[in-house]
């Protein structure tokens, strides 16, 4: 993975900027199997790691995947329950994951083990992509804080948060003076040549407009499921390996209501990003996304530009960034 930064980060706290969940997956592994391959002890705490499909695919990407499990040099930490601790504001599971990190890396030194170690923490980055900035930076403090130590102790550790562009971290960190990049050492953003297009799943009732997001997306280049029912978006919810970036859904349904179909999808997975298209006032619908875990700028009123939805998926224009 070519990053504008010469070289793997040592030592550092970084923002790690990501065009999305593929893209952010593809760096974990290409960091991971580096570290390994040099005798690191590597933490990877993804919140997608209580997800079958997604160990599966990991299993598959690192090399000598259940050795380095066997042998303790790699830890597959489920972060889901962290995540949500943060979002609660307690970070005590953050505290009893330094005092293990620390015990690890003893025990590791008793045995002539290298003790240099990677850790690949996904938490604040979805805290930040789903609009939860204070707990976001309230946790990547945490992590700047606890980092600065582990360096002043002489330890020889770097923490890797990757956060995706065109949510809440927003382009500005990229140029280092936004409160999120000040929170780290070093900022790294992958180079735009590399980043995939945005994955999305589209829940649209009308013919006529799902016709309009199939040529004018398929035109830009993205990725996109286009269904007509919630019922369709659940079969395919189902078959899905991974997450999408972004989930389309419309709030005008006969077969359901769209946002409970939210709700159903942000309480299995709270990280998974959604934007509600929709003709009522933004007043009439926007405390009821909000309770089902989508934030104002995530609702579009209609009718909007197709280049404004596409912005909303994070994607580029169809002429380039």
């Amino acid at each position: 993975m070519v990053v504008d930064a010469p070289g793997r980060p040592h030592r550092e706290h970084v923002l790690l900027l990501c065009n999305g969940r593929d893209e952010c997956d593809a760096c974990a592994m290409e960091m991971l199997n580096s570290a390994l391959q040099d005798s690191q002890f590597c933490i990877y705490a993804s919140v997608l790691n209580g997800r079958k499909a997604h160990l599966d695919t990991v299993a598959a990407n690192i090399r000598d995947y259940r050795r380095h499990l066997e042998n303790g040099d790699l830890v597959v930490l489920d972060f889901q329950p962290f995540y949500e601790s943060a979002l609660a504001y307690d970070l005590a599971p953050f505290v009893g994951l330094k005092a293990s990190i620390e015990s690890a890396l003893e025990k590791r030194k008793a045995q002539d083990a290298d003790a240099r170690t990677l850790i690949f923490a996904e938490a604040a980055g979805m805290l930040c992509a789903h609009g939860h900035l204070d707990a976001s930076s309230r946790l990547e403090s945490w992590w700047n804080d606890v980092h600065a130590g582990w360096v002043r102790d002489g330890l020889d550790i770097t923490v890797v948060c990757p956060h995706f562009i065109g949510n809440g971290t927003a382009a500005a960190a990229g140029a280092g003076n936004s409160i999120m990049a000040s929170l780290h050492t070093l900022v790294v953003e992958l180079m735009k040549e590399n980043r995939k297009k945005p994955r999305v799943l589209i829940v649209e009732p009308e013919p006529d407009i799902r016709f309009s997001y199939r040529r004018y997306l398929a035109s830009a280049g993205v990725d996109a499921v286009i269904v007509g029912s919630l019922e369709e978006c659940l079969s395919k919810l189902s078959e899905a390996a991974s997450l999408f970036d972004v989930i389309i859904i419309d709030s005008h349904f006969r077969d359901g209501s769209a946002i409970e179909l939210a709700r159903r999808v942000k309480e299995a997975s709270p990280w998974q990003r959604i934007v509600i298209t929709t003709t009522l006032p933004m007043q009439h619908i926007a405390p009821s996304a909000q309770d089902a875990g989508i934030p104002p700028k995530d609702v579009l009123i209609k009718p909007f530009s197709l280049s404004s939805f596409l912005s909303a998926l994070g994607a580029p224009g169809k002429d380039g960034p």
